[in-house]
């Protein structure tokens, strides 16, 4: 199909970054939004990335690809950077002149020569990609950052939010956070709880609530 093409070429010509900046992408897939603005969702610093191909109402007028590549890059800032902020721009520049460079020299993939259908892009596991969602919920909690985005909420609401977000979790309420994504619901949040305990499912939480507040502003 057209739109995979499209995600593979992206993928390739941006695995040499991930691999420079050591980030990684679980899932990478087309979504279309009902914000016709919202080209990109980055979920969980990597966890999902999500793009708009083509545009609203038309099934086979899409993007060009070199603002789905540059929509791509962007969203890869989240990554390191969860707010649209200064550090978050200087990034995002340096980000399409590494990325102009590749392009220019003919370079795509890590160099490895790994099949992206059988590995997870930005890395060189062995492992089928993202089919446990264990290793995304891991993968979210020990990002360094992890904290980062905490600040941005204030923490009054956090005390709040968090307990109550625990407790929709074990209910499988919590549909509202990402758009009726249940696949985010049901495995990364209940994984989290299971394996990492409150403190890290909490951090999880709280990179799910952000998405929602940026897709909601956006």
């Amino acid at each position: 199909m057209v739109e995979e093409e499209i995600l593979e070429k992206i993928a390739k010509q941006v695995q040499p970054i991930m691999h420079k900046h050591k980030w990684r992408v679980n899932l990478l897939s087309e979504f279309c939004p009902n914000n016709p603005a919202l080209l990109g969702l980055n979920v969980g610093a990597g966890i999902h990335v999500k793009l708009r191909l083509r545009r609203s109402n038309w099934d086979w007028d899409f993007y060009p690809f070199d603002q789905v590549l540059d929509t791509m890059l962007h969203e890869l800032c989240h990554n390191a950077h969860g707010p649209h902020n200064a550090s978050f721009y200087k990034l995002w520049d340096e980000l399409r002149k590494e990325c102009k460079e590749l392009m220019s020299k003919g370079i795509t993939g890590t160099g490895e020569g790994f099949d992206l259908l059988r590995r997870r892009l930005g890395g060189f596991s062995r492992q089928p990609p993202l089919s446990s969602l264990r290793q995304t919920a891991l993968a979210a909690a020990e990002n360094r950052d992890a904290w980062g985005l905490c600040h941005l909420l204030d923490l009054n609401v956090l005390v709040v939010i968090a307990p109550l977000g625990m407790h929709l979790v074990l209910y499988k309420q919590l549909q509202w956070l990402l758009k009726g994504d249940c696949r985010m619901i049901s495995g990364v949040v209940p994984i989290a709880l299971t394996l990492l305990g409150m403190k890290k499912a909490v951090l999880i939480l709280c990179r799910i609530i952000w998405t929602w507040i940026r897709e909601e502003r956006d």
